[in-house]
């Protein structure tokens, strides 16, 4: 079933909480929905919705008529068994769409130590439970699915209504905005890496959860940190920002880096970072293990890859700053064109069921 775009109704379920990837994305589908004449709406009676992001994404309630609902999913599963009820009577698949960006769909596939799952029941019950919401599963891949019955389709995107963003003062000479979840050894390479350096990058901050020991309850592992490191190293960590902050808050830094789990860049999948660090008024730092940047990017994306060496590729970029920021203005427009939420937003609407 597709939807024509003028006052066609889309609700996002989801959990979205303000610190996590896919509110972000949430915001930049519901602002393109304000530009194209599209009512987009999140639920909190079928997910979860915050009380940060309620007050700026509308919320729809449960009998609200919508034309399309997409769920996405992002790490683990947050329907209770009673919205899964409530689903099952109130939503029918002919009008669902079901956004995979964590692979859970797909086979149990390793990389390194990391999975997409601990089990194959672990598996199985992914299967039921995407199964039972859609018929149409969706996963970001650049690659081609590894899954029968997937699509690729790059959920996330850029919100080409902030085209440059503003000027910030820069308080760090390198910075990170997310949550720890499978990032401490991309955080803690890095930080060894630049040690020879670190004169040239005095300041450094990490601005997000589960940093300083604070491990997310049942996810030891993938929010495991060594907070000692990181006071030997004198990282400055702070709390999320705001809603709505993540590109003028990751402005703050010169370099931002962007880094992948082991499990999603053997998948070739697309995260928001990809984009929200190019949005943002900074150069990204993209590791050498990103091997599929130049499909999403282009080849002139090059030196702003960690190929040759932590240090040499921090000390060209400090050395030609300007250059490179005309680079990354560049880079920019490119995303723009071909990833904005409004561009998403459309395709998502002319999906077929």
């Amino acid at each position: 079933m597709t939807v024509k775009r003028n006052e066609a109704r889309v609700v996002f379920h989801g959990n979205f909480e303000y610190s996590c990837g896919s509110s972000n994305a949430l915001l930049g589908y519901s602002e393109a929905g304000k530009s194209l004449g599209v009512d987009v709406r999140a639920s909190a009676d079928i997910g979860c919705v915050d009380d940060k992001v309620s007050r700026i994404v509308s919320v729809a309630t449960v009998d609200w008529e919508a034309d399309k609902h997409i769920f996405v999913y992002e790490g683990y599963q947050f329907l209770t068994n009673d919205q899964l009820i409530l689903a099952d009577g109130k939503i029918p698949q002919n009008k669902t769409i079901l956004v995979d960006n964590d692979g859970k769909y797909s086979p149990p596939i390793f990389c390194k130590n990391d999975s997409n799952h601990n089990s194959l029941k672990e598996y199985l019950f992914w299967l039921f439970i995407f199964e039972r919401l859609s018929c149409k599963i969706l996963q970001p891949s650049l690659g081609e699915s590894l899954t029968n019955g997937v699509e690729s389709f790059i959920f996330y995107g850029i919100n080409d209504q902030a085209r440059t963003i503003e000027e910030v003062e820069k308080e760090y000479d390198l910075l990170y905005l997310g949550n720890n979840w499978h990032r401490w050894e991309d955080i803690k390479d890095l930080l060894l890496g630049i040690s020879s350096i670190r004169r040239h990058v005095p300041k450094i901050g990490l601005i997000g959860n589960w940093w300083l020991s604070d491990f997310l309850e049942g996810y030891k592992e993938a929010t495991w940190s060594d907070p000692a490191l990181l006071e030997k190293q004198s990282v400055i960590v702070k709390s999320p920002p705001s809603y709505g902050q993540v590109e003028k808050t990751m402005s703050k830094g010169k370099m931002n880096p962007i880094f992948i789990r082991a499990i999603l860049r053997k998948m070739k999948f697309v995260t928001p970072r990809m984009f929200e660090t190019f949005l943002a008024n900074t150069i990204p730092l993209l590791p050498d293990y990103f091997d599929y940047a130049i499909d999403l990017y282009g080849s002139e994306v090059m030196p702003l890859i960690m190929s040759n060496g932590v240090n040499n590729t921090v000390m060209s970029i400090l050395d030609n700053y300007e250059q490179i920021q005309r680079l990354c203005q560049s880079i920019r427009e490119k995303l723009i064109r071909e990833h904005s939420y409004k561009i998403k937003l459309e395709q998502l609407l002319e999906m077929s069921l």
